[in-house]
């Protein structure tokens, strides 16, 4: 290019890492023609052969060399203000641009109502990366037809949208810098979709070129999904009021009424060997008999030019990426394919490709085999259909027909594989919904932090997105933000929150939250009265208690003849957990010589910490710790079987915590058949009678004195339960006097217990709720004529 003459547009390309994907980038520049373009070239910090690449082509290029990352956004930016083209392209280095690629672009930017211009965007297989974005419910973006035919007329055209991708985006130059660039508050991730939602605003559109073409490995950059979560949240915040536009488009491309694929085919599809023509026939057998596939195809796979133009190939491209809900897998085994194909799962229906005999690699409890033209003899349920006498769908009503539908599945989000005690309670409420064979999609918001996460057991197939979730926790987070809002915004669906606090009552800064939910779930009536007693809908607010393990909690008989009256006291170290309240009954009720003792076990803790409680109780009230009855110190953490026998082998349970988000000990006491000291205003407060429990009265609603580390859980203001010292001293001296009587009438509340918190109980009520809140799309997606 004359160095006098002005450039028609300017190409900014920022670096980092990976010099053999730019020198492939520039080389496609070259390759198809650099007349008119000036090259802005950024190296975020490169410490590979990056900067020997740019010093090659130094002739061609401008260059700006940055001592650090400063990230796509910031790099970018400062490409705009060094170029001098009156159009900015900025074109991602894992790029190669194909012949005629420039001039739809220009000719887009050079329209008035245009605010930026995209590319159609192929793999190296041939298949669509990108074909423009799309705004789903909850301000979620989608590539719209991702991995369809890259030459399928629907992507071949120009059209209007609202986002493009940013891995090719022209602009007016001028325009970009009166916007201020890209916002660099993003790290590697949103900024492009920013900008045309601002763009957007301003009653611009972006406009997808589908005539121009560049083949795009996608995020090939080191680190470039590090902090999508972030830029997720950021983006959903700004931008969560925006209107979704993804059934319009796709109505457009002759799609429409996007619903949850009845089963999805995995398999070869898109290629000219038999097996994909196999899955072809099979597919649309499939469809013509309304399951509703969805294709799950190895984008890697090479897709040949001219098969599956059809709507319904199509169709079943998009269903599974674009839609919600869970669905049966078939997988579509084809000689020497990868085992991983065929391998897990006992609700997997394996089709077996022509000419193969069913694999050695499939999973002994796959629940059926379909084998089209193949050997059979092996250990597996099989359906042969050697000639092919019936079609894929007849067979499948033949192998499936005998099984229940498998129910929709839920996803829950929440502490889950941690080693606390809301953890715990999650994995608990897991179980209970796989039980009833719903598969479970689990986010566990505490990952990071188990080392090692405890197991979840079979909680189903992952590969789904659920209409509803269970939010487990406060809905909002540790920075103020609306928790459960960005759940919703991040995945979509319904939101049954599931909120706990350790208080005896709500934060109000919750109550927005907890009226936008669909509905609540609290563990016990305390909470529930609360909420209604607030104002919220007692239809919509239910009673759901942890899932208790009836066969670890269970009653033992005991001969406590002779032996020390043993009171039980589980719980948190600290002000919260009461162990102070139950210490202090214990030492002012009880003489040092009588045959009593009490068993503190802390959960959450170590020996040190609980062990340095009970001595600064013991000073405060003056107390020499050698002249005191029995006091049993015992490690924190103790597994559940652990725990079980404690409570089985004590005479007397004490759970008097001032702040208590489950009543656990309430409902473990009971369940064990040992006597329950408790205050009755708490958890399951309406379970402790006369039988099987013995009431302390309330003495006071004291204000929580503290709000940890700016966890909204426990702001000031709030109120917990503090028993009266003088009625527990009196409720375990009855204890003490008659501990027969006691433990004779604790065996009433077993069933009790067990009707409203054992496993099974909790399952069918959380069944009940489940098959209530179902909003499943009824409509199919169908293929206009």
């Amino acid at each position: 290019m004359d160095a006098d003459m002005r450039p028609i547009a300017s190409v900014v390309i920022p670096l980092y890492q990976r010099a053999d994907l730019t020198e492939g980038c520039l080389n496609a520049l070259e390759r198809v023609g650099l007349d008119g373009i000036e090259l802005v070239m950024v190296d975020n910090a490169c410490t590979d052969e990056t900067p020997q690449l740019l010093d090659a082509w130094s002739d061609r290029l401008t260059v700006i060399r940055n001592e650090t990352n400063l990230g796509f956004a910031a790099g970018c930016n400062q490409g705009a203000r060094a170029a001098t083209g009156p159009i900015v392209i900025f074109l991602n280095n894992d790029t190669e641009v194909h012949e005629g690629w420039l001039e739809p672009l220009l000719a887009a930017v050079a329209d008035d109502r245009v605010g930026v211009a995209g590319s159609r965007l192929l793999y190296p297989t041939g298949r669509v990366q990108h074909a423009g974005m799309a705004v789903m419910p909850g301000c979620v973006l989608v590539h719209i037809h991702r991995y369809a035919p890259g030459d399928h007329p629907v992507v071949t055209r120009t059209r209007d949208l609202t986002v493009v991708t940013g891995a090719c985006m022209a602009i007016r130059r001028e325009r970009f810098l009166e916007l201020r660039g890209f916002d660099e508050g993003y790290r590697n991730g949103y900024e492009d979709t920013d900008l045309c939602m601002r763009l957007a605003s301003l009653g611009l559109v972006a406009r997808y070129c589908g005539d121009s073409v560049i083949t795009h490995l996608e995020s090939a950059s080191p680190g470039r999904l590090d902090s999508d979560h972030l830029n997720g949240a950021l983006f959903r915040r700004r931008w969560g009021g925006c209107e979704p536009d993804l059934d319009r488009l796709l109505a457009e491309d002759g799609l429409s009424d996007l619903a949850p694929p009845g089963l999805i085919w995995r398999g070869p599809l898109l290629d000219a060997s038999p097996e994909a023509t196999a899955g072809r026939a099979a597919m649309a057998d499939l469809a013509a008999h309304g399951m509703r596939p969805a294709v799950l195809e190895n984008p890697m796979r090479p897709c040949v030019p001219g098969i599956g133009h059809d709507l319904k190939t199509l169709a079943a491209v998009n269903r599974l990426y674009l839609s919600r809900g869970p669905a049966r897998v078939l997988h579509h085994l084809v000689p020497g394919g990868p085992a991983a194909w065929g391998a897990p799962g006992a609700d997997l229906v394996a089709i077996v490709g022509p000419g193969a005999g069913v694999p050695d690699a499939l999973a002994p409890d796959t629940r059926a085999v379909i084998a089209l033209g193949a050997a059979h003899g092996q250990q597996y349920p099989l359906v042969s259909i050697d000639s092919e006498p019936i079609g894929i769908a007849d067979a499948l009503d033949f192998v499936l027909g005998p099984m229940a539908e498998r129910p929709d599945g839920i996803g829950f989000w929440g502490p889950a594989v941690g080693p606390s005690p809301a953890a715990a309670t999650g994995r608990a409420l897991i179980a209970s919904v796989a039980s009833s064979g719903r598969p479970v999609r689990c986010v566990a918001s505490d990952a990071e932090d188990a080392d090692p996460p405890a197991p979840l057991g079979a909680i189903g197939p992952q590969d789904f997105l659920p209409e509803v979730w269970i939010a487990s926790g406060p809905p909002l987070g540790r920075d103020g933000g609306a928790e459960w809002d960005r759940l919703t915004m991040a995945v979509g669906g319904l939101v049954v929150g599931r909120p706990w606090t350790y208080a005896a009552e709500w934060p109000s800064s919750w109550t927005t939250a907890l009226r936008a939910a669909r509905e609540l779930w609290v563990a016990s009536r305390m909470h529930r009265d609360a909420l209604v007693a607030d104002g919220l809908d007692p239809a919509r607010v239910a009673v759901v208690p942890e899932p208790l393990d009836t066969h670890l909690f269970r009653p033992l008989e005991r001969a406590t003849e002779g032996t020390p009256i043993t009171f039980l006291c589980v719980c948190r170290p600290g002000w919260g957990g009461g162990c102070d309240l139950a210490l202090r009954a214990f030492v002012d009720e009880f003489g040092a010589d009588e045959p009593v003792k009490l068993r503190l076990v802390a959960e959450g803790t170590d020996s040190a910490q609980i062990e340095s409680d009970v001595l600064g109780v013991l000073a405060a009230m003056g107390r020499d710790p050698a002249d005191t009855p029995d006091i049993d110190l015992v490690a924190a953490g103790p597994s559940l079987p652990t725990l079980a026998t404690a409570y089985r082998e004590a005479d007397a349970v004490v759970s008097v915590p001032r702040l208590d988000a489950f009543g656990n000990g309430v409902m473990r006491a009971l369940a064990s058949g040992v006597p329950i000291i408790a205050c009755a205003d708490g958890h399951h407060g309406h379970l402790v009678d006369s039988r099987g429990g013995l009431a302390v009265e309330l003495a006071a609603r004291p204000k929580i004195p503290w709000r940890r580390g700016g966890d909204v859980a426990e702001p000031n203001g709030l109120h917990g339960l503090e028993v009266s010292i003088a009625s527990l001293r009196q409720r375990m001296r009855e204890l003490a006097d008659d501990p027969f009587a006691a433990r004779r009438g604790a065996l009433f509340t077993v069933s009790a217990a067990t009707d409203f918190a054992g496993a099974e109980a909790v399952a069918r009520v959380i069944d009940r709720r489940l098959d209530g809140l179902h909003v499943g799309r009824a409509a199919t997606l169908r293929v206009a004529a």
